[in-house]
C-alpha cells in the first residue's frame, strides 16, 4: 500500500485495497487498476478541479498515506473503499469483529457520512462494488443483498459482489466502494 502510495502526492485519489496473501508463484506480480477522469478543451488535455470531503467520524489510513475517502470531479462522487474501522481513528481496530452483516450497516453509514458533504445520499449511488469474506451458509448472501437494498433507498445500483476467503485483518469481513452521481 506504501508503495502504491508513493506515487501520488496530496491529496491523492480515493483508494481500496483488496488483500491477495496467497500470491503465487514465486515472483508473480500484482496488477493495479485505474479509472481517471480528464477534460479535452480546445484539443488540449486539462486537469479536472476536484472536491474532497472527509469527515472526522471516518476512519483514516494506518499508514501515512496520500490517499483520499472520497472525491468529487463534476458531478461524480468517487468513493475510497470502506471499511468497518473504529471511527475516529487510525487504530485499524473493527468494529463488529467478524459479523458480515452488522459490519455491512456499519460501513455503509461511513458511506453516508462521505456523501452528505456533496449533498448525496446512498439512493444515489450508480455502482457499488462489496469484497467479503465469503461464508458456507448459503444464506448470506441472500441477507447481505436485503441489507445492502435496505441502505440504498430499496433500490440497488449496479452492484458487484466479490467473495474472498479473508479480508485484510481476521476481524474485517467487508470493504465497500461506490461512485455516486449528484
Amino acid at each position: 500500500m506504501q508503495t502504491r502510495g508513493s506515487y501520488f502526492s496530496e491529496p491523492g485519489p480515493p483508494a481500496t485495497a483488496i488483500p491477495y496473501n496467497d500470491l503465487g508463484p514465486v515472483g508473480s506480480k500484482t496488477k493495479i487498476g485505474v479509472l481517471a477522469m480528464r477534460e479535452l478543451r480546445n484539443t488540449y488535455d486539462k486537469y479536472i478541479p476536484k472536491e474532497d470531503a472527509w469527515p472526522a467520524r471516518v476512519w483514516d489510513w494506518q499508514l501515512n498515506l496520500s490517499f483520499r475517502q472520497a472525491q468529487k470531479l463534476r458531478n461524480m462522487v468517487w468513493l475510497g473503499g470502506q471499511v468497518p474501522a473504529e471511527p475516529f481513528s487510525n487504530t485499524g481496530k473493527r468494529m463488529f469483529p467478524g459479523n458480515l452483516l452488522h459490519q455491512t450497516r456499519f460501513t455503509m453509514s461511513y458511506v453516508e457520512d462521505l456523501l452528505r458533504p456533496f449533498k448525496c445520499k446512498t439512493s444515489d449511488i450508480k455502482l457499488l462494488v462489496c469484497y467479503f469474506q465469503k461464508s458456507t451458509e448459503e444464506q448470506t448472501t441472500v441477507k447481505l443483498l436485503n441489507l445492502l437494498r435496505n441502505c440504498c433507498g430499496g433500490v440497488l445500483p449496479p452492484l458487484t459482489l466479490v467473495p474472498v476467503p479473508h479480508m485484510q485483518t481476521p476481524d474485517s469481513t467487508i470493504e465497500i466502494w461506490g461512485v455516486t452521481q449528484s
